[in-house]
């Protein structure tokens, strides 16, 4: 026997007759079409109609997990463009990877009245870092035609020589700490040790002239010929965890420059390569920060695909 073909129209029937809640036999009457037939087409069209919606869904959740992804890589660059400068004296006592890391990672924050669990803290590190070096394995990937990365290779390496050249010269601010003891013959820092109530003023202060050498680095405000040394009371105040007044800031740098100024000179030359080391870093940071266009990058990144993108 020949199967009974259901058309468009009576579809529509049967579908508008079972939503409306008329029975198998009513809709046989009304449309004409056997009970049997029109229960299975009305499953079929059920059947079709679910396949499509799992099928849109998924379009849908695809095209957020890709949104999603893109988001996560522009975070990277702009994690890049921005930060590659970042040349206080704590961050670059970090080998460049670390430092890269640390722009990344942010800490979990334990409950309320818990302590922190080293453990889990340890373990979400390492979630963090691979979920890091994904992704800008990733960006490289998406963006290999327009942004040359061996330019943040050479600035790793330049990072690391600055944070190994940086590293030997705060080594030498005993050097600096036993020249203020020698020189505060009028008790002009003592007297801060004593006002607070510590021993540490000397070795604080002595830091501050290191750190002082440092921004007038990488401000570029240091004089590499005469090597005179530029003490702001921002700079110094920041430096020095002592929270000094304008009057005490005036008789530090009065004590602090002639000694750190004497520093420089019996370092020149270390001064000098660290300035170079400088130079160097903002040298690539530039050439970076011309190819990190998000502007360019974003329809890159949606129109290529790397192993990590949403189907």
């Amino acid at each position: 026997m020949r199967k009974r073909i259901v058309t468009d129209e009576e579809l529509n029937q049967i579908i508008k007759l079972t939503q409306s809640g008329a029975s198998w036999l009513r809709i046989q009457d009304q449309t004409g079409v056997p009970r049997r037939t029109a229960r299975n087409a009305f499953k079929e069209w059920e059947h079709t109609k679910t396949l499509e919606e799992l099928k849109n869904a998924r379009v849908d959740v695809a095209a957020d997990e890709l949104r999603e992804h893109i988001d996560q890589i522009m975070s990277i660059v702009d994690l890049l463009s921005i930060n590659l400068r970042g040349l206080s004296i704590k961050e670059v006592s970090l080998k460049a990877d670390d430092f890269l890391f640390s722009l990344w990672v942010k800490k979990p924050i334990p409950p309320e009245g818990l302590p922190p669990d080293k453990n889990r803290e340890e373990r979400e590190n390492r979630r963090l870092k691979r979920e890091f070096q994904m992704l800008l394995s990733s960006l490289q990937h998406h963006t290999r035609e327009k942004v040359n990365w061996e330019l943040l290779e050479q600035w790793k390496r330049a990072w690391d020589k600055c944070k190994d050249d940086l590293s030997n010269l705060l080594k030498d601010s005993k050097i600096i700490e036993d020249e203020l003891i020698a020189q505060d013959t009028t008790g002009i820092i003592d007297n801060i040790n004593k006002k607070r109530e510590i021993n540490t003023a000397y070795e604080e202060t002595a830091k501050a002239g290191i750190d002082v050498i440092w921004q007038n680095i990488i401000d570029g405000t240091f004089d590499t010929e005469n090597l005179s040394l530029n003490i702001t009371y921002d700079i110094f105040n920041g430096a020095v965890g002592l929270l000094i007044d304008r009057e005490e800031y005036k008789n530090l740098e009065q004590i602090l420059k002639p000694v750190a100024d004497q520093f420089c000179k019996n370092n020149k030359k270390r001064i000098r390569i660290l300035t170079d080391d400088v130079l160097k870093i903002n040298e690539i940071t530039n050439k970076l920060d011309e190819m990190l266009n998000p502007l360019v990058l974003r329809p890159l990144i949606l129109h290529t695909k790397c192993e990590i993108c949403p189907a």
